[in-house]
């Protein structure tokens, strides 16, 4: 028996920038956070990857 699945999904990436904070004041940043969700409620992200590259 041979058995072949194949799944279309759509994932949704953001990435964003948390900043510093002190009281009310907001400088520099303290992180930055990638989130992902996906379309399917059936399928499980493992990991994820955010690679920044400069000049």
């Amino acid at each position: 028996m041979r058995c072949r699945v194949q799944s279309v999904d759509t994932l949704r990436q953001i990435v964003h920038r948390v900043p510093r904070r002190f009281l009310f004041f907001r400088w520099g940043t303290k992180a930055i956070r990638q989130e992902i969700s996906s379309s399917n409620p059936h399928t499980r992200i493992v990991w994820t990857e955010y690679i920044r590259l400069e000049r």
